[in-house]
């Protein structure tokens, strides 16, 4: 959280991708760090709980909350420019994503026609052991 709280150059003006968004927590700082527009994807029913928890933050107009898996969703854009996700360790999910972007950029990209990265990477690890 910290990592998008001081870099919020990084997110102004940007649309962001929170992949697998639980409650929405990383789409609230995205927001609150200037994104233009977040979208935030989680498959499980906690989704319904994110509205709700995005709406009482006064997120709603900033944040677009869809139920699926990232390889099946259609998003309300064409592209996004910045993609985040929180992980437990660097070895769920989408293997080792924080450490190693090139791979979440590889998955998504495999299965995502609507991800087009910006030029460059910004990768946050909190997990030592990465």
């Amino acid at each position: 959280m910290n990592a998008i709280e001081q870099n919020r150059h990084l997110f102004k003006g940007k649309v962001v991708l929170d992949v697998g968004c639980g409650t929405g927590i990383l789409s609230m700082f995205a927001a609150r760090a200037g994104a233009s527009q977040v979208i935030g994807i989680e498959c499980s029913s906690i989704i319904d709980q994110a509205k709700v928890i995005v709406e009482k933050n006064g997120f709603a107009d900033k944040i677009t909350l869809v139920k699926g898996k990232v390889e099946e969703v259609e998003l309300p854009v064409d592209k996004v420019d910045i993609i985040i996700r929180l992980a437990g360790n660097c070895y769920e999910c989408v293997t080792t994503s924080l450490c190693f972007p090139r791979l979440l950029y590889s998955d998504l990209h495999e299965h995502s026609s609507f991800v087009t990265l910006a030029s460059g990477w910004a990768t946050f690890c909190s997990m030592s052991r990465c």
